[in-house]
C-alpha cells in the first residue's frame, strides 16, 4: 500500500508523513488543527475531492467511543470544505477495509457528480466498500451505550 521509504529500514505511512509535516501533499494542506489535517485528494474522483485525516494513525476498525469527538470534528471540517468548494450535493464517508488504498483512517469529502460517472459505485453505501460518516459516528455512539 502507500508507504514512504525515507532511506531507513522504517517505512512511514504516507498520511502519517502528511500529518507530521515530513511530507507535503500536492497542493499543500487546506486545513490543519491539533488533531487533523485536510488536503485535496491526489487522485480526485470529482471536481472537489478532499481527504480529512487524523494525525493519530487509526483505522476504521480501531474506532471506539473515545473517538466520537474526533469523528465529529472530521465530519464538520468535511462539511465546511464542501460548503466552500462544492456547488451542489456531496458525500462524506470512509472506505471499509480492504477497499481503501491507505491503511490510515481518512474521510472522503466528494462533490457530486463523480468523474468518471462509474466512480459513484466506489462511493456508494449500496456496495460493501463505503460507509457514510454519519453511519460511522452512529455506530461508534451505539457502541458506547
Amino acid at each position: 500500500k502507500f508507504n514512504i521509504d525515507f532511506g531507513s529500514s522504517k517505512m512511514v505511512c504516507v498520511f502519517c508523513a502528511y500529518a507530521s509535516g515530513l511530507r507535503v501533499p500536492r497542493g499543500g494542506l487546506v486545513y490543519q488543527s491539533a488533531d487533523v489535517v485536510a488536503f485535496r485528494d491526489e487522485r480526485p474522483k470529482s471536481s472537489a475531492h478532499f481527504l480529512v485525516v487524523p494525525k493519530a494513525h487509526l483505522q476504521l476498525q480501531d474506532l471506539r467511543p473515545t473517538h466520537i469527538d474526533l469523528l465529529r470534528h472530521m465530519e464538520n471540517i468535511g462539511h465546511e470544505l464542501m460548503k466552500l468548494n462544492a456547488t451542489g450535493p456531496y458525500r462524506l464517508g470512509y472506505h471499509r477495509p480492504p477497499f481503501h488504498s491507505v491503511d490510515h483512517l481518512h474521510l472522503h469529502c466528494i462533490a457530486l457528480p463523480f468523474q468518471p460517472f462509474w466512480q459513484r459505485f466506489r462511493f456508494s453505501e449500496y456496495l460493501p466498500g463505503f460507509v457514510s460518516s454519519a453511519r460511522v459516528i452512529q455506530k461508534v455512539e451505539n457502541a458506547a451505550s
